[in-house]
């Protein structure tokens, strides 16, 4: 999420930065607010950085509406990030992306509408205050896994994603006591889905249409050079212009052959095929009458 004043918090996928999209600040109750594209079974990162100094930090995160505890940042060390929740005083299990299960059974699904609005969210508030001492008490037994209860598939929320809990790991967590200062929080919140979710809805740009092998033959063969012929390859191209160059010598050698011929009082030396011919004359001759049997003679052919 792009900075808003000292503070900074962004997602990691893989060690690169989520793009954000249809970032709104000051929207309500919250200071920022962004969506980003999750991807089903891929862990993810929040990192936390504080840009100014001499100041102590208590980011606290909320997954999907559930409390997953929280990170501090200090004077001397202002970046920090958290890669999941703590479960025990020794384990941790990963943040995940993971599709929402839907049921039909109400006795199974969430009920809890304030939680059912918050899936798909990931909401961080920011206090500055001071840290009192490091607690040595530690929760006891195991908190509870990232596990989302099914969702009724009447809500409006089958197409979306939700955290669930990816791979426990062996890391022992430190917890402080922190002091709030009472100063105004800063609240960020993070809206993820499929990227094909946010794209159908217009925050994220479509992707590129695939051309079909087709349609690259099809538009090969349409393109026109500036000069209206069509395009080939560059052996074609060295042929075309030599037969051009040739024509062009042609052309001038007969038109140079035309100019001496009418400097010498001649009709054109060549001519061109599609030049007018002169019409013929007829002649005429008068056909004599035949003098061998007298005029109105009867001839018997039997």
């Amino acid at each position: 999420m792009p900075r808003l004043g000292d503070y900074e918090i962004w997602v990691e996928v893989d060690g690169v930065r989520l793009a954000e999209y249809a970032i709104e600040s000051r929207a309500g109750n919250v200071d920022m607010r962004c969506w980003i594209p999750s991807e089903e079974g891929k862990n993810f990162i929040i990192h936390y950085k504080q840009h100014g100094e001499g100041r102590t930090c208590f980011w606290k995160l909320d997954v999907d509406g559930r409390k997953c505890g929280g990170s501090i940042t200090q004077p001397r060390h202002r970046h920090t990030y958290e890669t999941g929740v703590s479960i025990s005083s020794s384990e941790e299990q990963f943040f995940q992306f993971g599709r929402i299960t839907l049921t039909e059974n109400d006795q199974i699904a969430l009920q809890d509408e304030a939680l059912i609005k918050q899936l798909g969210t990931l909401q961080i508030v920011i206090q500055d205050g001071t840290t009192l001492r490091v607690r040595n008490t530690v929760p006891r037994g195991k908190r509870a896994l990232l596990k989302q209860k099914p969702v009724h598939e009447q809500s409006k929320k089958a197409a979306g994603h939700c955290v669930v809990g990816g791979a426990i790991v062996q890391r022992a967590p430190t917890y402080y006591s922190f002091k709030c200062f009472g100063r105004k929080r800063k609240t960020f919140v993070f809206q993820y889905g499929p990227k094909e979710l946010l794209q159908a809805k217009g925050i994220m740009p479509p992707p590129p249409r695939a051309i079909e092998a087709e349609e690259l033959v099809d538009d090969k063969a349409d393109r026109d050079t500036p000069d209206g012929r069509e395009e080939s390859s560059e052996e074609d191209s060295e042929e075309e212009r030599a037969a051009e160059a040739r024509i062009r010598e042609l052309k001038e050698e007969l038109e140079a052959l035309n100019n001496r011929g009418k400097r010498k009082g001649k009709k054109d030396v060549v001519k061109r095929e599609d030049a007018e011919r002169p019409r013929e004359r007829m002649k005429m001759e008068e056909i004599e009458p035949n003098r061998t049997f007298a005029l109105g003679e009867v001839i018997d052919l039997t």
